[in-house]
């Protein structure tokens, strides 16, 4: 009787078998294309920004596959962009031009921030071509700056949404990387009524109208407001 008690107690205190780390688990379902899985581990709670092995998080992983759906998800459920300021006496500014903007903070060689964006064009300023970048920094202030001065990972960086933005008219628009090549008119439409505004059609290359994007002032709003619509 004693004999099997023992091998009872034995049996209990035996522990479950270790199995691989979550984040190993969640790093390789991402290279497997593996969107429900990914899921699942994330609920389970695996580290979005978690590295594998070879020091590549998740975003990177999924941007190396070509997996566009696989890096929308993961920056939708937290995955971020880190990169280092290697400059000094860096602007902050509210728009992503020099004209008409207002400073909202710097950064100094060394600071960290999350890059939310990047400009889809380039703009020469001085001496200098580089794209303009939608970040956030570690105190949570969140602007644009010109980007020759981030140390980022190219990978990742691939993975930033790519903004459109109006200052003329005072809006921005961002798409993911699933919209690769999108196209964007700006057209000046009458509506009639007395009232012109700037229409902005936005889609890809194989259909290119897929919504537009129209502005009007307090007064002509107003009035179009007030026009009764057709039967």
């Amino acid at each position: 009787m004693i004999g099997k008690l023992i091998a009872v107690l034995f049996a209990v205190i035996i522990p479950f078998p270790v199995y691989g780390d979550i984040n190993e688990d969640f790093i390789e379902a991402v290279k497997n294309g593996q969107v429900d899985r990914v899921g699942v581990l994330l609920d389970s709670g695996a580290d979005v920004n978690a590295q594998g092995k070879n020091g590549d998080t998740a975003l990177m992983v999924a941007v190396k596959e070509g997996n566009t759906g696989l890096v929308t998800k993961l920056l939708d459920s937290g995955a971020v962009i880190k990169a280092v300021v290697n400059d000094t006496n860096v602007r902050i500014r509210n728009k992503p031009t020099t004209v008409n903007s207002r400073t909202l903070g710097s950064l100094d060689k060394g600071d960290q921030v999350i890059i939310l964006g990047k400009s889809r064009n380039k703009e020469k300023i001085q001496n200098m071509v580089a794209p303009w970048y939608r970040i956030k920094t570690e105190d949570g202030i969140a602007g644009y700056s010109y980007g020759y001065f981030f140390i980022v990972d190219t990978w990742e960086l691939k993975a930033a949404p790519v903004f459109y933005v109006n200052s003329q008219y005072g809006f921005s628009l961002a798409f993911p990387i699933a919209w690769d090549g999108w196209v964007f008119e700006e057209k000046l439409i009458e509506f009639g009524y007395g009232v012109s505004a700037p229409v902005v059609y936005f889609g890809l290359p194989a259909q290119k109208d897929i919504f537009a994007v129209s502005v009007f002032t307090e007064d002509q709003w107003d009035t179009m407001s007030k026009i009764d619509s057709p039967d």
